[in-house]
């Protein structure tokens, strides 16, 4: 008899303990993945799988000394780092300084400027301040020279200020321009706004530059050429007349001689004059063209009628622009005239006195010329 039902089974039969075994080997396996890499969350795991999975978050390795060490050793350097790590520090350094000496202005090292000065105290003209040595300094002869030798000494260290500073630190006496005290070099009085003068008049402090007025002195750099005057005494509601030569006009000149003066390099040592001396004749007006050939300014200052240098007959040399110092490849011109016989100095007071030439009168003094007599009116004949 045929059964009522016909049951087909395809595949391979198994018992129910092998679906649950394989069931469990497979769970196993699953979770096995899982353990050791980040489960898949492909959406095509459940269908690959039967069930979805899910994503644990690693634990994070903690850091330690030691693993840090570990990775710094493990790092590897190419042989060619430290050297191009130097060469960058030297060229950093190298433009820092750059541009530090830049910002900070002229003058630099290399630069040789002369800035003529005097001081007067209630009408009474100071002796030039005794010479000292540095890259701020004077040699006694009423010039401040400006090379500076060290940074400090470039831009702002070349202050009007900081040579009162330099002079009184190397003399000793210490030294001070402020906006109202005075103390120069070599000295140990300080004269403050308010102070009285001798004849009762109550001092003020002022600085003058190409006979212009400054109010405030504390950032002045002196500059090539400028002159300055510093006063303490009587407000002054401009510049005084310098009174420290004689000045006679050109158009008085009777003949034109050209004098040269010159340096090598920019040494001030190897100044000199050419011709080193002129010949004028008494009573004689010649105007003396100074050319400066050298590599520094220069200056001209001729000792006057009474033979003694640096006194206020003397003659002296100003360029185009009114100065006393005369710029590499400039002139300069002054009148002179001498009624009497004599040997008189000629030198160089912006670089060294020592640099020396000579005015030598000789000889008859010209005829003057003779006077016109006014003729003699005629009388209309009769």
């Amino acid at each position: 008899m045929l059964p009522s039902r016909l049951r087909f089974r395809f595949g391979r039969r198994g018992s129910r303990e092998e679906e649950k075994a394989r069931e469990r080997r497979d769970q196993g396996r699953e979770e096995g993945a899982t353990a050791g890499t980040p489960a898949d969350i492909s959406p095509l795991s459940f269908w690959r799988k039967g069930r979805t999975r899910t994503y644990r978050d690693q634990p994070t390795p903690k850091r330690t000394l030691r693993r840090t060490l570990r990775n710094i050793q493990r790092l590897h350097i190419p042989p060619w780092a430290p050297v191009v790590g130097i060469i960058l520090v030297v060229f950093g350094i190298l433009g820092f300084m750059f541009y530090a000496r830049e910002a900070t202005g002229a003058p630099n090292i290399g630069e040789h400027w002369h800035t003529t000065y005097e001081i007067t105290i209630c009408g009474e003209r100071q002796p030039n301040i005794r010479q000292w040595s540095g890259g701020v300094h004077t040699h006694g002869d009423g010039v401040i020279h400006i090379h500076p030798q060290t940074t400090f000494e470039e831009g702002a260290g070349a202050r009007l200020v900081k040579f009162f500073e330099y002079g009184g630190d190397a003399l000793g006496t210490g030294a001070k321009l402020t906006k109202d005290e005075l103390q120069i070099p070599g000295q140990r009085e300080v004269w403050k706004n308010g102070d009285e003068c001798p004849d009762g008049t109550e001092g003020v402090l002022q600085v003058f530059v190409n006979d212009q007025r400054l109010d405030n002195w504390k950032r002045y750099i002196p500059q090539d050429g400028d002159q300055i005057r510093i006063v303490f005494g009587p407000e002054e509601a401009e510049a005084a007349p310098r009174e420290d030569r004689t000045v006679i006009p050109e158009s008085e000149a009777t003949r034109t001689v050209e004098l040269e003066i010159s340096d090598e390099e920019g040494d001030e040592t190897t100044s000199a004059f050419e011709p080193p001396s002129i010949e004028l004749t008494p009573g004689e007006t010649v105007k003396l063209v100074v050319k400066n050939t050298g590599g520094i300014s220069h200056s001209v200052r001729v000792a006057g009628p009474d033979g003694e240098y640096d006194t206020i007959d003397d003659f002296v040399a100003s360029s185009a622009d009114g100065s006393d110092v005369i710029k590499p490849g400039e002139e300069g011109t002054v009148v002179v005239r001498f009624d009497a016989e004599g040997e008189f100095k000629l030198t160089d007071p912006t670089v060294l006195p020592e640099v020396s030439g000579a005015l030598v009168v000789s000889g008859e003094a010209p005829p003057s010329p003779p006077e016109e007599t006014p003729a003699a009116e005629e009388t209309p004949a009769e």
